[in-house]
């Protein structure tokens, strides 16, 4: 960890007030796997047989970039901050790049690149 970790961490940390925490929580809470998952399997069973294509780039693209963003954490290492208590329980994987970051991203280009295609 770095010094500017820790002015970037105590930033934040000294500006949380109840309605931030609530905000965070609910952006990291949507970012994640038990709520990308679910919503990116619906939406596979739900989508007509036409859009076999699109299943399949989105299976690849979600799921690679799961894999992606895992093999990269491993490679680099980076650990997880504990300079300040945290509102959730960390996990226990690497820091580096971020997981819930990479898949929401993934997951909304994913959903941008659908609605975009079927306009056209």
């Amino acid at each position: 960890m770095t010094n500017f970790d820790y002015m970037v961490l105590k930033l934040f940390y000294q500006s949380k007030s109840t309605i931030l925490n609530h905000f965070f929580l609910t952006i990291t809470w949507l970012g994640s796997l038990w709520i990308l998952l679910p919503l990116g399997i619906a939406i596979l069973i739900f989508l007509p047989y036409r859009f076999k294509n699109f299943k399949i780039v989105f299976v690849v693209g979600f799921l690679g970039t799961i894999v992606i963003t895992h093999t990269i954490k491993n490679i680099v290492e980076r650990q997880r901050p504990n300079f300040f208590d945290a509102l959730i329980d960390m996990p226990l994987d690497f820091s580096f790049p971020s997981a819930h970051t990479a898949q929401i991203t993934a997951f909304t280009f994913l959903l941008w690149y659908f609605f975009l295609e079927k306009v056209h």
